[in-house]
């Protein structure tokens, strides 16, 4: 799993947690990023589902990417809009090691990712994702609830959680499956959507120690960087709930009732509850599904 290959005491944790490097320090005061913990101690920095950093890891000295995309000033040759750019970020400045030097004019500087540069990158990420997808979808639900421990983790049985939470309103881990109302694939539900959750519940069965450990790892490593204020929260008392809660988004009442409808039948016994929503919403259990498994909150 890949909860396995992290390390609280990585070295690289403890060298963002001493404060001395400016950039770190801008991430996490900026609230429109997200900062997931990978395998092998990696991290990523995601602002609405795209890669800000890639890969940022500690040998000797911190390294990462950036997509080449992303740190274009303009559009240039489309050879320069593919692949990737390895950083070297230090204590007090990031830099490209970039391909030719005629490109070194069309790179946004880093500036040790204060208010203008993030702004830059973020207007450059947001220029590639003009269609809003499931994975701008999930971050931003991340970005506002610190209790979004996880996103995008690569499960057993090839299948990929959209998020995880840890509810305080039941003391449960809880698995959230992210699903646009209009997605295509409800036409033959069958064929991947019920599999999927289907392997939610046998995964969190069976691997739910595991998934445990992993979690309290990561929201240990997230309290020591700063990332989740409340440094005196534990989840030793809590389970992992076995069933997805299904988080249903871009809805409104008609497309609900529609969608219920049609498919409520098939989902039912796969699921927690069904949330239907057309905006940010807290994603509390209780005591919303106390007596059933439907709720919906529209603007």
């Amino acid at each position: 799993m890949v909860y396995d290959n992290i390390d609280i005491d990585s070295i690289a944790y403890n060298e963002l947690k001493s404060g001395s490097y400016l950039w770190w320090n801008n991430i996490i005061n900026d609230n429109e990023l997200y900062v997931k913990i990978g395998k092998n101690n990696y991290i990523n920095i995601y602002y609405n589902g795209g890669a800000l950093v890639r890969n940022l890891k500690w040998n000797k000295s911190f390294t990462g990417e950036i997509h080449k995309k992303y740190a274009m000033v303009d559009e240039v040759d489309i050879d320069y809009s593919k692949g990737y750019y390895k950083l070297h970020l230090h204590k007090d400045n990031i830099s490209y090691n970039y391909d030719f030097n005629y490109v070194k004019d069309n790179l946004i500087h880093f500036n040790n990712l204060n208010k203008d540069s993030l702004l830059l990158f973020k207007n450059n990420i947001n220029l590639y994702f003009k269609k809003i997808k499931e994975t701008e979808i999930q971050y931003r639900y991340a970005n506002l609830d610190q209790y979004i421990i996880d996103a995008e983790l690569l499960f057993y049985y090839s299948t990929q959680i959209d998020l995880i939470r840890i509810d305080k309103s039941c003391k449960k881990i809880v698995t959230i499956e992210v699903k646009r109302i209009d997605d295509g694939r409800w036409n033959d539900i069958n064929k991947e959507m019920v599999p999927q959750l289907e392997n939610y519940y046998k995964g969190n069965i069976e691997y739910k120690k595991e998934l445990l450990i992993g979690i309290a790892k990561v929201l240990k490593i997230k309290q020591n960087l700063g990332i989740f204020k409340d440094t005196t929260f534990s989840i030793n008392e809590y389970t992992i709930e076995p069933y997805p809660l299904l988080l249903i988004v871009r809805s409104n009442e008609e497309k609900m009732n529609e969608h219920l409808s049609k498919y409520y039948s098939q989902l039912e016994k796969h699921i927690y509850g069904i949330i239907y929503t057309n905006k940010y919403i807290n994603l509390d259990l209780m005591p919303r599904f106390k007596n059933n498994k439907i709720y919906s909150e529209f603007e």
